[in-house]
C-alpha cells in the first residue's frame, strides 16, 4: 500500500474506534471499506466501485461524524492523486 494511503487508513482505524454509537451494520460497513481501501490502494482493480463506496460512507457521516468524514475526504483526495 503506498504511504500517503497507510497514514490515512492508520488515521481512520484511529477515528473509527473512538466513535460510539455506532450499530453493529454501519461499524461492519466501514470496517469493509477499510478492507476495501487497502486492497485496492494496491491494485488497480474495481477503482470506481471504491470511489463510490468512499462517496457514499461520505454522505452518510458527514453531518454526524465530522473528524470521521475529514479522514474519509482525505483518503478519497489521497485516491485521486495517485490516479485511482
Amino acid at each position: 500500500m503506498q504511504e500517503p494511503i497507510q497514514q490515512d487508513v492508520i488515521k481512520l482505524r484511529s477515528e473509527l474506534a473512538q466513535l460510539d454509537g455506532l450499530s453493529a451494520e454501519e461499524r461492519g460497513k466501514l470496517d469493509q471499506l477499510v478492507a476495501d481501501i487497502e486492497a485496492h490502494a494496491v491494485s488497480s482493480d474495481h477503482h470506481r466501485a471504491l470511489n463510490e463506496q468512499l462517496e457514499v460512507a461520505l454522505a452518510r457521516f458527514e453531518n454526524s461524524h465530522p473528524a470521521l468524514s475529514g479522514v474519509l475526504r482525505s483518503i478519497m483526495n489521497t485516491l485521486s492523486n495517485i490516479g485511482v
